[in-house]
């Protein structure tokens, strides 16, 4: 479903744009002809889709007896573009973002219910550099690439449902070995870090409504390298971790406010 969508809203973008460049072309055939070179400044939202390979993480949420991932990765990215002015139709922009996938459910352990949970989220920061390929004065594609820096989590918690209280959680005698409170206490909590750098291709479709607004649909590839292996808080590296990673296709929409061509 969600792909049918993009494919809709392409599909929308690419016919307002023929329509707006026929346009032109019966009314300002010269001005096409000798288009200036784009102009971008602006502030927007998008909302990405990542589509990662889930075969790592449900190595792990199969152990936990929490099923499978599946479906995206909602992201949420916020991003500022201008145009620099160096070399001519060349953007620039600024981006973060972070989202999260998660299983839940509930389970009974010693006549006690819990809620187990499984997480993966990405936190990253990128800069990207477009190229403007105007078909007509507000629809324009853009490919580029970004190269950002996260950072990727995967967690997974135990909590009793009936309200837990602090020093059940941060356990003084558990975390010293007194093998009495693991069995009186199933609250737990994991967590594993791990640092990487990305690179992400991508084609945008963008078409300015006014010279105000603007809206966007796209898709890329992304790729990332790891800086650090999957470690605890304190830094204590986590060995045989599954290969677990942030890399796949992204779909994204977006809106833009800002000054844009028209």
């Amino acid at each position: 479903m969600m792909i049918k969508a993009l494919f809709s809203i392409i599909c929308l973008a690419l016919m307002a744009g023929a329509v707006d460049l026929r346009a032109q072309e019966g009314e300002e055939e010269e001005f096409v002809s000798e288009r200036l070179p784009y102009f971008g400044l602006g502030a927007g939202y998008m909302r990405l889709f990542l589509l990662p390979d889930y075969g790592p993480f449900n190595t792990v949420s199969r152990e936990l007896g929490l099923g499978d991932f599946n479906g995206p990765v909602n992201m949420d990215v916020f991003g500022l573009i201008f145009t620099p002015g160096i070399f001519p139709n060349l953007r620039a922009g600024f981006y973060g973002g972070l989202g999260t996938k998660q299983l839940t459910r509930q389970v009974t352990l010693d006549n006690t219910l819990y809620t187990r949970t499984m997480f993966f989220t990405n936190v990253f920061g990128a800069i990207q550099l477009d190229y403007a390929v105007q078909i007509s004065s507000a629809f324009t594609i853009f490919p580029g690439m970004a190269l950002g820096y996260g950072r990727g989590t995967i967690g997974a918690s135990q909590t009793r449902n009936s309200g837990t209280h602090f020093f059940d959680v941060f356990d003084g005698p558990l975390f010293l070995g007194d093998s009495t409170s693991t069995f009186s206490n199933l609250n737990r909590f994991a967590r594993a870090l791990s640092y990487h750098i990305f690179l992400y291709p991508t084609v945008n479709l963008e078409y300015t409504f006014t010279p105000n607004i603007m809206m966007r649909a796209g898709a890329g590839y992304n790729t990332s390298l790891r800086v650090t292996p999957w470690s605890d808080e304190g830094g204590v590296e986590l060995l045989d971790a599954p290969a677990v990673s942030a890399n796949g296709f992204a779909i994204q929409l977006g809106i833009f406010v800002g000054l844009f061509q028209h």
